[in-house]
């Protein structure tokens, strides 16, 4: 009777191994599915888990496992089974890749695209100062907009501070090109140097100034050809008040004809 029993159980054994042997990573998905069904219920759901959890977890539940949670490899590794490891390893490495791949991103599901942990500038903030990017009197408006990603590239690049394409290509796919080309360039417009100039993220002054008018200018013009005895007011005014500080066809980068630009505060003498 008892071995009649035993063989039953053997028997209902057998079947149950065979059942794992013959549906393989659907029954193994089903089965973490009645515990783990939450971490896929999001908006976007991460290809792999469609491929089975076994892709990337291998017995999940052992004592002591090689890897956290039983992963079949550490973070980034993990990923570059599937990811092109190419696009992480360019000369600059963002330092967030090397610290796993899910301090930014959800491996199994997420409301964000890109499987994002949070919407952008929220998730950089996590790492990055938030006092350096917002509270200024001026902000650019792709940092005010949490638009990161469209200067810098979250993962690598061979470009310093990750950004996703040097000055002034970078600048130039929002400002109209055509203001920074003319007879008479500036020449640190000529060479690429906005961030000379401007603050790339947000500033106290105007048009994200470095430093206010004239002083900005005497960073690279001889100051005492400024400050004689008799100073033309128009220079206390600001020397984009007869200078176009980017491009322009006249000599000298002068907004106008000399005599134009004169009437503009001088009141023409009647003959």
């Amino acid at each position: 009777m008892i071995d009649m029993r035993m063989e039953k159980i053997t028997f209902k054994l057998f079947l149950a191994m065979l059942v794992i042997f013959l549906s393989g990573k659907a029954y193994g998905q089903l089965e973490c599915a009645k515990c783990h069904n939450i971490l896929t219920s999001k908006k976007v759901v991460h290809a792999a888990v469609q491929m089975g959890c076994e892709s990337c977890h291998i017995e999940p539940h052992q004592k002591k496992p090689k890897f956290p949670k039983g992963l079949s490899a550490d973070q980034p590794d993990l990923c570059f089974g599937c990811h092109d490891k190419a696009k992480f390893s360019k000369k600059n490495v963002h330092a967030a890749v090397m610290m796993g791949c899910t301090g930014c991103h959800n491996p199994h599901s997420s409301d964000e695209q890109k499987l994002l942990n949070m919407q952008s500038p929220a998730l950089c903030f996590g790492c990055h100062d938030k006092k350096s990017f917002s509270g200024k009197k001026v902000e650019h408006p792709p940092v005010k907009g949490g638009m990161c990603v469209s200067c810098h590239n979250p993962h690598s690049s061979e470009n310093e501070k990750l950004l996703a394409a040097v000055s002034p290509a970078l600048c130039l796919t929002c400002h109209d090109k055509t203001k920074f080309q003319n007879k008479e360039v500036h020449p640190p417009v000529a060479g690429g140097m906005c961030t000379s100039c401007h603050f790339p993220h947000q500033g106290d002054n105007e048009r994200l100034l470095t430093t206010p008018q004239p002083d900005l200018c005497y960073n690279c013009h001889d100051k005492s050809m400024f400050e004689k005895k008799n100073v033309h007011a128009a220079v206390m005014m600001g020397c984009t008040t007869c200078h176009n500080p980017h491009a322009n066809k006249q000599k000298f980068l002068i907004k106008s004809s000399i005599n134009a630009l004169c009437l503009t505060c001088h009141a023409q003498v009647a003959k």
